[in-house]
């Protein structure tokens, strides 16, 4: 688990800067075209990331195209509430994908407000055993109450 403390930092570039501190190869993508703001990882990283639309044809050959690229791992940010569109994208490409070796690492970002909690659970329940998945409480001030993930993640529990 890991608590990202400061809302201008994303766990997405905490993880791109770890890469490259400790020089592991990367790509970055920037999945999340309706983020045009300064959260998005493209501005994090002065442009140098690339934009794919994954909702065109166009853009998920860009995407298979980035994965033949030869970086072990590639950290892709599909942006909050990217819903169903996604969903269905990964059902159609998982098994093409994952059959070239690529696995898949999900990172979801939880806040004290329940409906965050419950987002990452429902792409937990739709991703099922197809992915490793890492989990970041993002305090949104010192008093963050976490109580509604950790009952979620008792329940969770065999």
């Amino acid at each position: 688990m890991i608590r990202a403390a400061d809302d201008r930092v994303t766990p997405w570039t905490l993880l791109a800067e770890w890469f490259d501190a400790n020089e592991i190869p990367f790509t970055l993508l920037d999945l999340d075209t309706e983020n045009k703001a300064r959260g998005s990882l493209k501005h994090f990283f002065n442009g140098s990331v690339a934009k794919v639309n994954i909702h065109t044809p166009a853009g998920l050959d860009a995407f298979v195209g980035h994965l033949e690229s030869g970086a072990a791992i590639m950290l892709a940010d599909m942006g909050a509430g990217s819903g169903q569109i996604a969903s269905d994208w990964f059902d159609a490409m998982y098994e093409d994908v994952s059959a070239t070796g690529a696995r898949f690492t999900p990172v979801g970002v939880v806040t004290p407000d329940p409906a965050s909690v419950e987002s990452v659970l429902a792409w937990a329940n739709r991703l099922q055993e197809r992915a490793q998945y890492v989990v970041v409480q993002n305090a949104t001030s010192p008093e963050s109450d976490f109580s509604y993930w950790e009952s979620a993640e008792e329940r969770m529990k065999p």
